[in-house]
């Protein structure tokens, strides 16, 4: 399934709309984003991942759906 997320990082100064299939893993998705330079890539291998609308943490190597992420959940990165 599609999802439509916002992905941000107040500590990195970037905030982008993406739209991911729910199967993939987070840090993947970190990793594109890296590639495409829309995350700054000073971002290390050690970065926190938090679901906005739950306000709790996530492992970047578990799936959306895994980690209980769902269309319009923002995704805050630092």
């Amino acid at each position: 399934m599609q999802l439509t997320l916002t992905v941000m990082s107040n500590k990195y100064g970037f905030i982008k709309d993406i739209m991911v299939n729910s199967q993939q893993k987070i840090q993947d998705t970190v990793t594109i984003l890296q590639e495409a330079e829309v995350v700054p890539a000073e971002l290390t291998e050690v970065y926190k991942v938090c679901s906005m609308r739950t306000n709790l943490y996530v492992q970047p190597d578990m799936t959306y759906e895994q980690a209980g992420i769902y269309y319009g959940d923002i995704i805050e990165i630092s």
